[in-house]
């Protein structure tokens, strides 16, 4: 007798704080060959997610209709240029993503200078025990926990092979699977095998037709995914050390709306101010393609600056940096091309990574704050000053309306570009003037 896999909700019945499913369904290997397409329903709950849950499991012809037609709206069938040309062929399509792509992943260089000025602001710095944590090796533990937390039902990589056919079928690879991580994390086994990822374009607006208006979200295999998730849970431990009270994303003990709660506070005590003839002013910052530029060169001197061990960091630029790509148009692959900066969304060490890159914007600003070119605010006489905020990928500058001030944050963003490689989105940026003199130029 075999007991059909449950799909929907793990729980039907509620008491209290107890939890149970009572509609098992068991069934003989007779019954399962009669009735194969229990098993197509899978595939079209994954087509289309949310009308399974309001429509049923039936594999209707409403559903084929609904998971089609979703397809077909996902189809790229024009492309504008820049000059005000359009292109429709997908051969023209497909050459102008990869074009836009291939120069995106294109390295700046190395501005040492830059680099320098911006870990000198550095503070924060791993303990002697934090390193120990870091360096020891890794276990079937980890490698195990790290597959188990990744939901089955992810899109897979080049190879195939989702999360869930791994951990249903455990017992069996376990330790054909645990010896190839274990021979990447341990030995400095070749990880190029497990690495490729597609790249699939999704549209960042409603009619999106321009290369610009589409975002790169990185398709990786299962086997690297758990890579990267082990080296993240590492990370996770000894973050909250290296990132400043600032970013409220992602940290285990802080929330994002607490830095929200805190810009209304300080956008407050501006308004109300009665007192002084200094003009105040916000500013938001937004980067233009925030993790496609990391320069792999920042990310080596940060790490290596904080007292990340040798062998975890070249683990690390190993795992963003042997990557090729290929596009994903109209469900067709493109030709693969490698990069030269950059970290994928959707790579499970991205995020810890990039808030660290954040973190060093805050750096930059700390060493003009103490050169007492860039001042922050302080809601009254005895708090703390307040010069910038951290959302993630998103920043919030609070600083004084004159030339210093102004003389200031250009430097510190011209800084912080030739760096990290990261540059500002002029369309998303927004500057907000409070009290008597307003004009920042």
């Amino acid at each position: 007798m075999l007991l059909l896999p449950p799909i929907g909700h793990k729980f039907t019945w509620k008491h209290g704080r107890l939890y149970e499913r009572l509609d098992w369904c068991i069934v003989n290997s007779y019954w399962k060959d009669l009735f194969p397409m229990c098993k197509d329903e899978i595939y079209w709950k994954q087509r289309y997610r949310v009308a399974w849950l309001k429509s049923g499991d039936k594999n209707t012809k409403y559903f084929h209709h609904k998971a089609t037609t979703r397809n077909r709206n996902n189809l790229t069938r024009s492309i504008t240029l820049e000059d005000g040309s359009v292109v429709n062929r997908l051969v023209d399509i497909e050459a102008q993503f990869v074009s836009f792509y291939s120069s995106l992943f294109t390295s700046q260089g190395r501005d040492n200078d830059a680099i320098n000025i911006v870990l000198s602001g550095i503070y924060n710095t791993l303990a002697p025990d934090q390193v120990l944590l870091l360096d020891k090796p890794y276990s079937e533990d980890e490698i195990k926990n790290a597959l188990f937390s990744i939901l089955g039902e992810k899109a897979p990589g080049s190879d195939g092979f989702n999360a869930f056919f791994y951990q249903k079928n455990w017992s069996t690879l376990r330790t054909e699977f645990t010896s190839a991580i274990l021979a990447i994390l341990n030995h400095d086994s070749n990880i190029s095998l497990i690495i490729d990822s597609v790249i699939v374009l999704i549209p960042k607006k409603k009619n999106a037709c321009k290369v610009r208006d589409f975002r790169p979200i990185s398709l990786c295999t299962t086997m690297y995914k758990v890579v990267a998730k082990v080296l993240a849970n590492r990370i996770k431990p000894v973050l909250d050390s290296l990132i400043s009270k600032n970013q409220s994303a992602l940290l285990s003990d802080c929330l994002i709306f607490d830095n929200i709660f805190l810009d209304n506070e300080v956008v407050n005590a501006i308004t109300n101010r009665k007192r002084g003839r200094i003009g105040w002013a916000t500013l938001k910052l937004d980067m233009e393609k925030a993790f496609d530029r990391v320069e792999w060169s920042f990310v080596d001197a940060i790490l290596k600056c904080v007292g990340f061990p040798n062998c975890f960091v070249n683990l690390i630029l190993r795992c963003i940096s042997s990557v090729t790509f290929r596009l994903l148009i109209n469900g067709k692959l493109s030709e693969s091309f490698p990069f030269f900066r950059g970290i994928r969304k959707g790579d499970p060490l991205s995020p810890y990574l990039f808030l660290m890159i954040a973190e060093r914007l805050s750096a930059a600003i700390r060493v003009y704050e103490e050169q007492r070119t860039f001042t922050g605010f302080a809601i009254c006489r005895n708090a703390p000053i307040v010069s910038n905020l951290l959302f993630a990928d998103d920043s919030l500058l609070f600083t004084t309306v004159n030339d210093t001030s102004c003389r200031a944050i250009q430097d510190i963003l011209s800084i912080h570009n030739h760096a990290t490689g990261q540059i500002l989105y002029p369309f998303l940026t927004q500057y907000q003037p409070y009290g008597k003199n307003k004009v920042l130029q």
